[in-house]
């Protein structure tokens, strides 16, 4: 379990690393599929192509990204492209609104409206009608478990 005390808070990235690290290897499957899905994306994108992993497909087609969830939902990312993120590594960025309202090339990594996603995971799907769903979450500028 990772520490929920103001201390981290104010802790630096090199004070949070082990933490990270810990918790990485207390759940290799969760990071396999984490970097499963990176090659997906980015082999999609690169190549224009289809890539598979984990019942997910990732197709790029003209200037889009699009994800194919299990249920066959499909999520849609406007002029996909490959970028250096926040740590100096790659990471695919896509245009859409940001936090600012305004129409914008956001970076994959970055956390996104809580609001919202709250509101989606609390839609009941087709398929399961009668089923009641919530959610709720926090931001946190740290890895830390409620």
């Amino acid at each position: 379990m990772l520490p929920t005390s103001g201390r981290c808070s104010n802790a630096t990235t090199s004070e949070l690393q082990p933490l990270v690290t810990a918790w990485r290897n207390s759940n290799p499957n969760i990071v396999k599929f984490w970097w499963a899905v990176d090659h997906a994306v980015m082999k999609a994108i690169t190549e224009r192509t289809t890539a598979e992993t984990h019942e997910l497909a990732f197709t790029c087609r003209i200037s889009m990204l699009f994800i194919t969830l299990p249920s066959g939902r499909n999520l849609a990312y406007v002029k996909p492209r490959l970028g250096m993120n926040q740590f100096g590594g790659e990471s695919v960025t896509y245009e859409g609104v940001g936090t600012a309202k305004r129409w914008e090339r956001i970076e994959s990594y970055d956390p996104k409206s809580l609001e919202a996603l709250c509101e989606e995971m609390g839609r009941t799907p087709p398929w399961a009608k009668g089923l009641i769903l919530q959610a709720a979450g926090y931001t946190s500028p740290y890895y830390k478990k409620d």
